[in-house]
């Protein structure tokens, strides 16, 4: 919880002067990278950089609402139906999106 906290406020000094945590949080965006890009080659997509920032921003916008309490007593805060939720979720969004765009493209 803490080391994710520190990523969230680049200001602080540990985060520009500690090269250990320099070398994590690159790491942890080559993975994100990496695997936004083979998910894009295997299914067709072309916006790599789009996957990316829509991962990035589900996995710091989940944690930020889980770590702040934001989902106790409204949503499951259990990580397995937190993850089956969001995964719910998205799927729900990205078929209204596929047929808007059908809509919009006719």
């Amino acid at each position: 919880t803490e080391i994710y906290t520190l990523s969230l406020h680049d200001a602080l000094p540990i985060c520009g002067d500690d090269e250990e945590l320099e070398t994590t949080r690159k790491a942890a965006f080559d993975i994100l990278e990496g695997s936004a890009a083979s998910l894009a080659s295997e299914w067709g997509i072309e916006d790599v950089p789009g996957l990316v920032m829509a991962g990035w921003a589900l996995a710091h916008g989940v944690a930020t609402l889980v770590i702040t309490g934001n989902f106790e007593g409204r949503l499951p805060t259990d990580l397995a139906a937190v993850s089956q939720h969001l995964a719910n979720g998205l799927i729900g969004l990205g078929s209204v999106s596929s047929a808007r765009i059908g809509e919009i493209g006719t």
